[in-house]
């Protein structure tokens, strides 16, 4: 399977904008695919033409009928879920904290200066976990006090699988 980039899903989001309104209908009998102005067909070479061919078979007709409607309902469900599926950091005092924080003023506020002789880190450790994974274990842990992000760390599964760009 080729990697759905951002830069894919636009090329996708072009063709189909640049392609005939929809929706399309295959015609089986014919082998052909009509749209608002053209029949389409594909020659033996297995490259798209327009001509009324009985050499398309009928489920490729089918299936070409369908993309003019199924590839904008695709890309969107994609676009959907990356746009859930985006990169949040995390802050914390040290690497090994058990928990962390919204902002590295949150860890100051939480903390207050070090004391004379003190020493922890002026800048913050920060790790990146996925939003929409991140609420959801927030929420599955609510009410407990010890608990850190273990299965929203990014990039979450999800968002790899739709090639949110890491």
């Amino acid at each position: 399977m080729a990697e759905i980039t951002t830069e894919r899903l636009d090329e996708i989001e072009q063709r189909t904008m640049d392609a005939s309104g929809g929706p399309w209908e295959a015609y089986r009998l014919r082998g052909t695919v009509r749209g608002e102005d053209d029949t389409f067909g594909v020659d033996d070479r297995r490259h798209a033409t327009l001509f009324e061919s009985s050499r398309l078979r009928g489920e490729d007709a089918e299936f070409i009928a369908h993309a003019r409607t199924d590839l904008p309902d695709l890309t969107a469900a994609v676009r959907a879920v990356r746009e859930l599926h985006q990169e949040e950091t995390r802050y914390q005092p040290w690497p090994d904290y058990e928990g962390s924080f919204d902002s590295a003023e949150a860890i100051a506020e939480h903390f207050g200066e070090p004391d004379a002789g003190e020493e922890w880190p002026r800048e913050p450790h920060t790790f990146g976990i996925c939003t929409e994974c991140g609420r959801i274990e927030r929420e599955a842990n609510e009410g407990h006090d010890e608990w850190s992000y273990r299965e929203s760390l990014w990039p979450c599964p999800t968002a790899k699988a739709v090639g949110v760009d890491a």
